[in-house]
């Protein structure tokens, strides 16, 4: 799970909230992994130009995962709203980071044209744009349309508490009762999406309703509610974190049983050991989890706090050999002819043995 603290302690969504609630005409930038709380929002702003009238005119996307360009965002932003107070342009697909240094300017150049009258939405979904990594947030573009008021708003995956408390009130506006147990085991096999959140709840009350139950009974989530491979690559990392050799090679099999590919459970792999590198040097220099997971990124303070754990009987020869084994193996997977799945298993359990402690 891509995880990360901010540099800076902002609720980035809650300052959108306010902004939306009071003047929403702006400039922003949407980025991040939840697509449930980033579409809420987009679909708020639309609703505002849907409710002046003409939304046919002025709602505008510019998709550069089409054959959207520079021009067709300057010509969005040039043309006034038709017959309404306010329109709105949204720009996706824009792979930002590589544009050249003249089209960076042109770009700029249209953002700074904007009218007050006109909302611009720059959406990335997914990972298309980390904003966790120190060398993307300082990237001159970034900078620059900062300092153009562009609102950059990051859709993290949202922290146990706020999702049980989000899950729970869900169940109850259907007039249904389920256990912090079952909650929180639907957050876990969820992999912490509202999004696959929003649609197992819909199938549980779904069945409620038909069965005539006001109980969502815990032994239904596990019968309805199946992990994604995205989930066992975390339970995976986790079992290696642990040292748990027989629980890694059992997910592992199983990923491998559902044709999943082994490059990528080693890129999750060497992610996990490079963190836990940086934590366990963190830890002896006496930086508290907190601190610590501020400065690594990619992972929350109560996952830091965990691996701080885990990390109380490793040593720095161990994490060494972990690192040298991560590379053999990234080695072994770029060489012609090699058995890829063999390699990675190889280096899951030499990370589980004792020398790796």
């Amino acid at each position: 799970m891509a995880y990360y603290n901010k540099p800076v302690e902002r609720d980035e969504i809650k300052e959108l909230k306010a902004k939306i609630d009071t003047e929403f005409v702006g400039a922003y930038l949407f980025h991040g992994e939840e697509e449930f709380l980033k579409n809420h929002y987009r679909k708020l702003l639309k609703d505002k130009i849907r409710e002046e009238g003409m939304a046919e005119f002025n709602l505008v996307t510019v998709e550069f995962e089409r054959d959207g360009t520079l021009s067709d965002i300057a010509d969005a932003l040039d043309t006034p709203p038709v017959m309404a107070p306010h329109k709105l342009v949204e720009v996706t697909g824009l792979d930002i980071l590589s544009l050249k240094k003249e089209e960076e300017k042109l770009l700029l150049e249209a953002v700074s044209r904007r009218a007050e009258d006109t909302v611009l939405i720059f959406t990335f979904y997914g990972n298309e744009l980390d904003l966790s990594v120190k060398k993307t947030r300082e990237r001159k573009i970034i900078r620059d349309l900062v300092e153009a008021e562009v609102l950059l708003v990051e859709f993290p995956r949202q922290k146990i508490e706020k999702l049980r408390s989000w899950v729970d009130k869900f169940f109850t506006s259907e007039d249904l009762e389920i256990t912090s147990v079952a909650i929180d085991r639907m957050i876990e096999l969820c992999d912490f999406s509202m999004t696959r959140l929003r649609s197992e709840a819909d199938k549980l009350v779904c069945r409620a309703k038909f069965e005539k139950t006001v109980e969502v009974p815990s032994e239904w989530v596990s019968e309805m509610v199946k992990p994604s491979a995205e989930n066992e690559i975390f339970d995976l990392t986790d079992a290696i974190v642990a040292m748990n050799a027989q629980k890694a090679v059992a997910v592992y099999e199983n990923l491998l049983g559902q044709n999943f590919d082994p490059a990528l459970v080693f890129a999750s792999i060497a992610k996990t050991v490079t963190t836990l590198a940086v934590l366990w040097s963190a830890k002896e220099s006496g930086v508290r989890p907190k601190e610590a997971a501020l400065s690594v990124g990619g992972i929350f303070d109560w996952q830091a706090e965990k691996y701080y754990r885990f990390l109380t009987s490793r040593t720095g020869k161990g994490m060494k050999k972990s690192i040298n084994a991560c590379d053999l193996c990234d080695r072994r997977l770029k060489g012609e002819g090699s058995d890829r799945r063999l390699a990675v298993s190889a280096l899951i359990v030499e990370l589980t043995s004792e020398g790796c402690k």
